[in-house]
Parts: structure tokens; sequence; C-alpha cells
């Protein structure tokens, strides 16, 4: 009798352990739905204010058209008439060229061009007189059609005597640099003295009409530049603001920073715009009131399921959502699918929770869910 009351006893600690990994492991089921009162909880309803805010991108204004302006023609300079930030004007003489074998060759051009006309001419009188001679039958036909091309050909000279003038011509007016816009000097590349190559760069000029804000934007926010319909840019130096459209976007990442250079257009900017100030870029509608945001202590996996708990308004009762994750950013996460504006999400303590689980919703406090 007192062995079994000893065996009872014994196997009666065994009994209170498996009912209590049984009670352990009911609770590690979020599908049960346990019978007690309601728990307080973190939530917030969304709204379509809930989205992904406006950034500020930082670039520099440059100019939106910029010359590399050159000689076309080799030579030494022998005078530069402007300096580093000067504002030209269209047309004016910038520098110039030794023009004194440019005047030589010229010269000889003119002078094969005289001598053309003069040849041209001597076989037109000659040509009229034939005509006269083979009417009356004085020459051949023969005769006269020799002649006749003898005009051709003194006419083709005089025609490549001109061109070639006209191109000595050019070539002297290329030993002077003008602006061919009106801008400011940007950069100089050769000094006085310095013997250039044709087409070597020896000023640069940036056009004064056009002032553009060059920013690099991260992948996965290009999209906000394209279709971006209000864009506003202030500088940095001054509390002026102006609205910017969208004129370049490159068609490639740069390879080192993973960024895209977006080149944003001012509208009207004023002199007080210059070319190498900083600025600040903002797309005002990059924001899309679809797109719903919440904090990243929101989500619930379960598996290869992504989801959030939402609560019934009627009955304050919590129901899994899956959603679709549309990306990640600083402020938290962006939904792309699966929630609505107007639902009651919770926030926090997500793994804690369960299914059909009957809750009170607290507002959350600033910060407490970052």
């Amino acid at each position: 009798m007192e062995s079994r009351s000893s065996s009872a006893a014994r196997r009666f600690p065994r009994v209170l352990l498996a009912l209590a990994a049984a009670a352990v492991l009911g609770a590690c089921n979020h599908e049960i739905r346990p019978a007690a009162a309601a728990k307080p909880v973190i939530a917030e309803r969304l709204d379509a204010t809930s989205t992904t805010p406006s950034e500020e991108y930082s670039g520099a204004v440059h100019a939106r058209y910029e010359s590399a302006l050159a000689f076309r023609v080799p030579g030494k300079i022998v005078a530069r008439y402007v300096t580093l930030g000067e504002t030209v004007n269209r047309g004016e003489l910038l520098a110039r060229l030794d023009g004194t074998d440019a005047v030589l060759e010229r010269g000889a051009a003119d002078a094969a061009l005289v001598a053309a006309r003069s040849n041209l001419q001597t076989a037109q009188a000659d040509l009229a007189r034939y005509s006269r001679l083979v009417q009356s039958g004085a020459i051949s036909r023969s005769a006269y059609d020799h002649q006749r091309d003898q005009v051709a050909a003194a006419r083709a000279t005089y025609q490549q005597a001109q061109r070639q003038y006209e191109l000595r011509d050019n070539q002297l007016r290329y030993t002077d640099l003008r602006a061919d816009h009106d801008g400011v000097i940007t950069d100089v590349d050769a000094e006085v003295g310095q013997v250039v190559a044709e087409g070597q760069t020896v000023l640069s000029l940036a056009w004064s009409d056009g002032r553009e804000v060059y920013i690099d934007v991260p992948e996965n926010r290009i999209g906000e530049f394209t279709d971006a319909r209000h864009i506003s840019v202030s500088l940095w130096g001054s509390n002026d603001t102006y609205p910017g459209a969208v004129r370049e976007k490159s068609a490639s990442a740069d390879p080192a920073t993973r960024t895209f250079l977006v080149k944003i257009a001012i509208v009207g900017p004023g002199p007080e715009v210059r070319l190498g100030m900083t600025a600040g870029v903002k797309v005002e509608d990059a924001a899309d009131p679809k797109e719903l945001l919440i904090p990243m202590t929101a989500l619930y996996h379960r598996g290869a399921t992504t989801a959030v708990w939402i609560i019934d308004p009627r009955t304050g009762r919590l129901a899994l959502a899956p959603v679709r994750v549309e990306r990640y950013s600083d402020d938290g996460v962006v939904i792309g699918s699966g929630l609505a504006a107007g639902e009651e999400v919770v926030l926090k303590g997500v793994n804690e929770l369960y299914q059909g689980e009957r809750v009170r919703a607290t507002a959350p406090l600033d910060g407490s869910t970052s």
C-alpha cells in the first residue's frame, strides 16, 4: 500500500510538467484565440498622409550649355583679351593667332583668282570671234567647238580659284577666336605664346541663358522624377525659391556611387543665380497618396508570408492581413498592396498577438514606433 502511494507521488510532478509544456506550446500557436480580457496594443489608423515624404537633393548650379572654344586652324597665340570669370557678348574677340602665314596664303589665292579671271575673259572673247568666223566659213566647226571647250575649262579654273580664295580668307578669319554666344568664361586652357593645334580647347564659355542644377539621385528614388510636375529649387545662399523642371535623366547609374545624374532646369532664374552655387531640389509631389507607410516593427513574418495585424472596428478583434512590401525607406516600409487607408494597424509587439484576439488600441506616442 505504501509503495503504491509513493509511486503515485512520484508520477504527480511529471503530470504537472507535461500539462505546463502543453500550455506553453499552445501559447506559441498564433492561430489559437485565448479567452482573455482585451489586450492593450499600440495601433494607428492609416490615412493618405502616411506616405513617403519628399526629400531634398543638394547639387550645384550649372549653365545649360557650356562650349569648349578652340581655333579652327593651328598657330601661335599672340593675344588673349579675356580672363577667367569675365562676361562676354556674342561676337566679341577673345583671342588671336599669328596670322602672317594666313595673310600670305590669302594673297597667293587672290593672285591666282585674278589670273583665272583674266584667262576666262580672254577665252570668252576668242569664242565670240570664233562664232563670227564659223558663220562665214573662215574656220571649221571643230575649231569653234575646241574654243568653246577652252572657255568651259577657263570657267572651271576660275571657279576653283574663287573657292580657294574663300578658303584662305576663312582661314585668316579663323585666326580670331570670337564668342559664339553671350556668357561667362569658366576656364582658360591656353596662354599667349603657346602654339595650339586645330580644335584644341583654349577657353570654356558658359552661356548666359539657362541655368540648371545637377543632382545625384539614388536608384530607389529615381522613379520620383519620371512624372514629377511640381519641383522647387532653393538657393542655399539666399531665401529665393524657383520652380524647376526635369530636363535630362541619366540612362544608367554611376558605377561607383550607384546614383543617377538628373539635370533640373531652373525656370526664370535671375542674375542672383550664379554658376557654382549650391542649391536644393525638392519634388513636391514625390509622395504617392496611394502608398501607405508603416513602421518596420508592424511587419509580422510567418514563413514566406509577410503580414500585419489589423483591428476589426466592429468587434475589436485582430485579423492577420498579408501585404506586399513595395520598398523600404529610412522612415519605414511602403506597402504596395494588402492595406487600405482607414484600416487600423498594430505597430508593435506583433509576435505576441493571436488571430481573433480582442484588443484595446492605444495611439502611439511621438517616436514610439521608430
